[in-house]
C-alpha cells in the first residue's frame, strides 16, 4: 500500500468511529417502573442529534370492541407516564 492509500484509510477509520460513538454518549435512558429496572430495559431514549425519541413497550391492549380511538388513548397514556 501506498503513503497516500494508507492515509485515506486512516481517515476514514477516524470519522467512521467518531460518527458511531457520538451518539452512544448523547443519550438518556428511562426506566421509570421497577420491572424496567428489573430487567435493564428502557422504556424510552432519547438521543441528541435530531433529538430522536425511542419507544419501547408502548402496546395498546385489545378492548371488547375494535376502537382504535381507546387504543391511541391508551398508548399514549402509557407513554405519558413514561
Amino acid at each position: 500500500m501506498t503513503t497516500r492509500k494508507i492515509s485515506c484509510l486512516g481517515i476514514v477509520s477516524a470519522v467512521s468511529i467518531s460518527m458511531w460513538t457520538a451518539p452512544l454518549e448523547a443519550k438518556q435512558c428511562y426506566a421509570p417502573d421497577a420491572r424496567a429496572q428489573e430487567r435493564a430495559f428502557s422504556r424510552a431514549v432519547t438521543s441528541e442529534g435530531g433529538k430522536t425519541i425511542w419507544l419501547g413497550g408502548q402496546t395498546a391492549s385489545l378492548p371488547p370492541v375494535a376502537d382504535f380511538e381507546a387504543q391511541v388513548r391508551d398508548v399514549f397514556a402509557s407513554i405519558d407516564k413514561t
